[in-house]
């Protein structure tokens, strides 16, 4: 079975992580968790594969130090999946 990759919403984050939405939002502000993104005015979402992949470097045992580059580089990888036509 193949995993299709979503937006998930913020607390449904928080909650796959196993945190409260408090803690999720203080770790996206310290590099740890994926940040949100604006998906309209009211409404943020965060990668469903950027949160995988962190709950799997927490199983693995990864540092924080660890998770904050892990979390750098899927940030990053968000403008590499951008559409050509959209700069």
């Amino acid at each position: 079975m193949q995993n299709r990759i979503y937006l998930m919403r913020v607390p449904e984050a928080a909650a796959e992580l196993g945190v409260k939405l408090s803690a999720f939002y203080e770790g996206a502000h310290a590099g740890i968790y994926p940040k949100p993104f604006k998906i309209g005015l009211k409404a943020s979402r965060v990668p469903s594969d950027e949160v995988s992949a962190v709950v799997a470097a927490r199983i693995a045992g990864k540092n924080d130090d660890q998770l904050r580059a892990l979390v750098a580089n899927l940030t990053k990888a968000r403008t590499d999946h951008a559409p050509a036509d959209a700069a």
